[in-house]
């Protein structure tokens, strides 16, 4: 099987920074060696992308080749990527043209992650953890949506809301809201602020603030976690329950979409 992606940004920055490497291990330890500041972060980065579309363990073999461009900062973040391997042959690079947000996009102009239909974060930037469920990883119960702090949260769908501020030690700022048509819990943690008005037993249309992107209670950086449960309380998985669009880049927005890919990989050459 291979892989195929291509990823980048809208604008170069002054002097990114290039790491060129071959996998010996797992693609973080392979990182950490070549660039030990930089490597862990870029490494995560990186393995988001390629878990979109196949096995970051099973599909990564010695020798395989990475070359990547980053922008170097207390946060280092990933510019273009160049991965040739035995199952996986990829470049990336990423773009922020279709709504002034960094997303990551393959040749064609599609973004390389599912877009959630009625979307709770609009503008989010990346999806960086999905529900899981043991087998090796940790237990996760909900879709964090990464975003600047102070993005809107809205309402995907009608309800009416159940509580707002429990647990707030682990939850931070947070609201629960139930939704009509089929009494599905949404659960959005972390909340930077939550929008004024909002209390239990209020009712809310699809579209209504919810309050902004945070990162208070026991979070790590500033991003929803959106979680969904049944009547039961058992976890569901957003990208189930809300289903998922391509998100492609118009015609008129290629042509600069084009333009930096080709300088990107020429530095990558």
């Amino acid at each position: 099987m291979h892989l195929s992606i291509l990823v980048l940004a809208s604008t170069l920055v002054a002097a990114p920074q290039q790491i060129k490497t071959e996998i010996r291990g797992s693609i973080e330890a392979s990182l950490v060696r070549s660039h030990r500041d930089a490597g862990q972060a870029l490494a995560a980065q990186v393995a988001r992308l390629l878990g979109w579309e196949g096995d970051v363990v099973r599909q990564v073999h010695p020798k395989d080749s990475l070359k990547l461009l980053f922008e170097p900062g207390a946060e280092p973040q990933l510019l273009a990527l160049a991965y040739r391997g035995q199952k996986i042959e990829m470049q990336a690079f990423r773009f922020s043209g279709y709504d002034d947000v960094p997303r990551f996009f393959d040749a064609q102009g599609k973004m390389i992650e599912p877009f959630l239909k009625n979307n709770p974060v609009p503008k989010y930037v990346q999806i960086t953890e999905v529900p899981q469920r043991g087998r090796g990883k940790r237990f996760h119960n909900g879709l964090d949506l990464k975003a600047p702090t102070g993005t809107p949260i809205v309402a995907p769908y009608d309800g009416k809301i159940s509580r707002v501020n429990w647990r707030k030690r682990y939850n931070g700022n947070c609201v629960d809201v139930i939704f009509h048509k089929k009494g599905t819990h949404a659960l959005f943690l972390h909340l930077d602020k939550i929008a004024p008005g909002i209390k239990a037993g209020q009712r809310i249309k699809a579209g209504a603030p919810i309050g902004t992107v945070g990162s208070t209670g026991r979070s790590g950086a500033p991003h929803l976690h959106y979680e969904l449960r049944d009547k039961r309380g058992r976890v569901l998985n957003p990208l189930d329950y809300h289903g998922t669009k391509p998100l492609t880049l118009s015609q008129d927005k290629m042509k600069a979409y084009q333009q930096v890919v080709q300088r990107y990989q020429k530095l990558l050459r």
